[in-house]
């Protein structure tokens, strides 16, 4: 039998499990860029090609996500001379 809280529980479960997925997708694409690929070359990597099936329905695909995300890392990234 499932207590009250059970459906907050599993919201919160599922939230965790997103977040996993996303710092995964962070420390990719910010290995990929420390290693001198391009925001271009993203795509190219399959960092997304394992979460697409399940994340990859909405408007936004996992190639263009990672394009975007890349964009963004690169910004925090130490600008070398």
């Amino acid at each position: 039998m499932f207590f009250d809280g059970s459906k907050l529980v599993f919201q919160s479960l599922l939230f965790n499990l997103f977040l996993a997925e996303l710092y995964d997708i962070r420390d990719q694409v910010l290995t990929a860029l420390e290693k001198g690929k391009k925001v271009e070359d993203m795509p190219a990597l399959g960092i997304t090609d394992k979460y697409d099936a399940e994340l990859g329905k909405g408007f936004l695909k996992g190639k263009d996500f990672v394009m975007l995300a890349a964009e963004e890392l690169k910004l925090l990234l130490p600008i070398k001379k």
